[in-house]
């Protein structure tokens, strides 16, 4: 029965093999390269997607890490030193310093970012301002216009809002004469409002 079955299976495989014209010994070596290769693309693909760390970057990273920790135990004994060789009234007055510039350090970040965030909330008035005026510039140009101080920003958006619709209304008045702005008039009149921005910075 087994036998049987075995031919069977035989004569299936030769009976495709008639019919798309290959033999059953090749058709099933092709399977498996082509296997292989599906396996060696993935691997490929694979690596791609990962970093390859080589023996050099990981020295590198390692004496990187290690000199850090070096540091900063060499610090921390050098400040055991230090303090060691200090009376009590010394200690009170070192450590009050060390929390002193800490205090400083703490409130100098918190300044800084009240500051970034009154500039953010000054450009967004600013933007407005300008928008209203049907003016839209980049941000980098409005950057220059805006400051901490409320007033100083409102001045010189509006001086800037003047200066364009001039230069605006200057260009067109040109225009409908027949004269076709030239270069340098264009570069005077952005020269000339520049140097007016500058004013209020």
């Amino acid at each position: 029965m087994k036998k049987t079955l075995f031919n069977l299976q035989l004569f299936a495989d030769e009976t495709a093999a008639a019919e798309t014209g290959s033999d059953p010994e090749t058709t099933t070596e092709q399977t498996k390269e082509q296997a292989t290769e599906q396996k060696q693309e993935s691997k490929a693909q694979k690596k791609e997607g990962e970093k390859v760390f080589t023996h050099d970057d990981f020295n590198r990273l390692f004496n990187q890490k290690y000199a850090e920790l070096e540091q900063k135990k060499q610090k921390e004994i050098d400040e055991a030193k230090k303090l060691a060789e200090m009376n009590a009234e010394e200690k009170a007055n070192y450590k009050a310093q060390q929390e002193k510039e800490r205090a400083d350090k703490v409130q100098k970040e918190l300044d800084e970012y009240k500051r970034k965030d009154a500039l953010n909330e000054m450009s967004k008035t600013a933007r407005k301002m300008l928008a209203d005026e049907n003016i839209n510039i980049p941000d980098e140009l409005l950057s220059r216009l805006v400051t901490t101080d409320a007033s100083e920003t409102k001045t010189a958006v509006d001086s800037f809002a003047k200066l364009y619709k001039e230069a605006v209304e200057n260009g067109v008045k040109e225009r409908l004469r027949g004269d076709v702005p030239t270069a340098s008039t264009g570069s005077a009149t952005i020269s000339e409002i520049d140097k007016r921005i500058k004013k209020y910075e």
